[in-house]
């Protein structure tokens, strides 16, 4: 399996940051920042950006912190007078995307999504500027206990078995990742709302035979992994995607960013999943399971 040619001219359109992390506070969410890739945009769209970064736009007619929003879907009412500070893509009968920017609407909101909210996060943290839970979200937080095992049942769907198998595989207390769960939590403002989003999605991936999309991109957020899904013709395929070209796949990163796949390192699940099954078929499920959505 080979790498699609589209992904490498993506990566390489994609403006190199620095080392350096930085992030900032607007309205009551963090986000890391980055400079916006737009050319990368304009033909890759939301495979090029992401929801958790505020990207960094300088022009002539203005500068400032821009949260990637999503796509302006066909038929939806959007303006820039009304929709929140951001940027949004939107799709081209043609292809590719066009990109659409709100700007900040007032003197309190110029000021909120200004360049210098940008900050170097550990330094931001050992100078009090913002309380350290804050910064939470940005690493894993490395502690001590039971490594976490979710178990794999043979009704579990794919991408259930997929996640579960990988934390099972990193073998870390799931308390390391607790206080990202916590800081991804909607309300933030709520220090409760946090601790449930922590202690639902732990009953989740205990006892729920089913996982969402979105699920599946918060889990892999909180535990440091990437996801990548392909999708590549079958044997013999009547009307194939690329004519001629039967090992030609499709490669969707969920997550936004593209990364590098090293064919050679891949590993086909199926044992691993075969032999967690087994090991999970005495495991009890927990009490107040959540509804994945």
């Amino acid at each position: 399996m080979e790498n699609c040619d589209e992904v490498k001219t993506m990566a390489s359109k994609i403006t190199p940051q620095s080392l350096k992390v930085t992030s900032a506070i607007l309205g009551d969410r963090m986000y890391r920042i980055m400079d916006f890739p737009r050319e990368a945009a304009l033909e890759f769209g939301p495979n090029a950006l992401s929801k958790g970064v505020a990207y960094r736009i300088v022009t002539e007619m203005t500068s400032g912190l821009f949260p990637y929003r999503g796509l302006i879907n066909k038929g939806t009412k959007w303006s820039p007078y009304t929709a929140p500070v951001g940027v949004y893509l939107k799709p081209r009968p043609t292809g590719g995307y066009w990109i659409r920017i709100s700007y900040p609407h007032n003197k309190k909101e110029r000021a909120m999504y200004a360049l210098d909210q940008a900050k170097d996060w550990k330094v931001a943290a050992l100078d009090r500027e913002h309380p350290t839970e804050q910064f939470i979200d940005l690493h894993v937080t490395e502690t001590t206990g039971d490594a976490f095992m979710p178990p794999i049942r043979y009704g579990d769907d794919y991408l259930n078995k997929a996640i579960k198998l990988a934390f099972r595989l990193k073998g870390a207390p799931f308390e390391a990742y607790g206080q990202r769960l916590e800081a991804m939590a909607v309300d933030r403002s709520r220090r409760t709302g946090g601790v449930n989003n922590k202690n639902n999605s732990k009953r989740g991936l205990l006892n729920n035979e089913t996982m969402s999309p979105t699920k599946s991109v918060t889990y892999s957020d909180a535990g440091e992994l990437e996801l990548c899904l392909i999708v590549k013709d079958a044997p013999g395929s009547a009307y194939p995607m690329f004519p001629g070209e039967p090992d030609k796949a499709l490669m969707v990163f969920p997550m936004g960013m593209p990364f590098k796949i090293v064919p050679e390192q891949l590993v086909e699940a199926t044992d691993l999943v075969n032999e967690a099954i087994a090991d999970s078929s005495d495991t009890p499920t927990i009490p107040g399971t959540e509804d994945d959505d």
